[in-house]
């Protein structure tokens, strides 16, 4: 009786699962060395709308274009729309009391901020890692906070910026994607 016989098949299942295993791990591996690219591309992308729609809310306070009312409309429905985008850490419906020109101001300034976070991430920079977490940690845990306040049924949208922002987050923790940074340029 060979011995080799029975422990044929069971040997060829383990190389399947060990090729399987590494073919998984391979692509896991490839997706977190882009997750930087990808990080960074939203927040130079995100943050120059941000500072687009903040100079254009800032040219429509003026009044050329529009009367007081139609510029108190469209800005609260532009605070509205910034409010729920990833990486704003705080609540800017608080903002609709203010004059547009203040929350176009601090729009502009968020805007510059997760641009120059983006840039930083790019040529991979440890300060700008740094600057991104402190951004989208703080935006995680004050979407978590209004999920605690509020609920599911009071801020639904509080779940899905609270899902893209830890997962940002995440991925800037993770230190298999931060080889090679550079502290300063």
């Amino acid at each position: 009786m060979n011995q080799s016989e029975p422990q044929w098949p069971r040997s060829r299942a383990l190389r399947a699962y060990r090729s399987f295993r590494h073919k998984i791990h391979d692509t896991a591996q490839s997706i977190l060395e882009r997750a930087a690219e990808i990080i960074s591309l939203v927040s130079i992308g995100l943050g120059s709308v941000l500072l687009a729609s903040s100079l254009l809310m800032l040219v429509l306070d003026t009044g050329f274009f529009m009367s007081s009312t139609h510029v108190s409309m469209v800005s609260n429905n532009f605070l509205n729309t910034v409010a729920q985008l990833p990486g704003i850490p705080f609540d800017l419906t608080e903002l609709k009391t203010s004059p547009s020109t203040i929350s176009g101001i601090l729009v502009w300034i968020l805007g510059l901020d997760i641009v120059l976070v983006g840039l930083g991430i790019w040529v991979k920079n440890r300060l700008a890692r740094y600057a991104g977490i402190t951004v989208f940690g703080l935006a995680a845990y004050f979407n978590f906070v209004k999920f605690l306040l509020f609920g599911i049924l009071g801020s639904p949208s509080s779940i899905i910026e609270l899902a893209v922002n830890s997962t940002i987050l995440y991925l800037l923790f993770k230190s298999e994607i931060w080889t090679n940074v550079k502290v300063f340029p």
